[in-house]
Parts: structure tokens; sequence; C-alpha cells
């Protein structure tokens, strides 16, 4: 399974206390293929979301 996550920046995360990395870890731990995207890396067309990583 690809797992995409949109999340903040790696400086503005606090690793003790952010759900996103419990998240991601786990998926890893499924052996799942995940994938790490930013707002900045969104873009919208014609009302279809896409994101680049």
């Amino acid at each position: 399974m690809n797992v995409a996550f949109i999340m903040d920046y790696w400086s503005s995360l606090k690793p003790d206390s952010d759900s996103t990395l419990a998240l991601i870890h786990e998926a890893l731990k499924r052996k799942f293929s995940v994938g790490i995207l930013h707002p900045d890396d969104l873009t919208i067309r014609d009302s279809v979301t896409s994101g680049f990583f």
C-alpha cells in the first residue's frame, strides 16, 4: 500500500509528541510505501489536488 503524509517541515516538528511521526513509523513497520509531502508540494488544477514527492 502507498501512503502519502502531508506534514509540516522537519524544523517545526516536535518528535516527542508529533502524531504524524508515529503514523509514519507504524506505516513503515507494516511495509507500506511512505511518501512525505509539504504544503508547498501540492497543486490544484481543475479542482484536482496533486502532490509530487
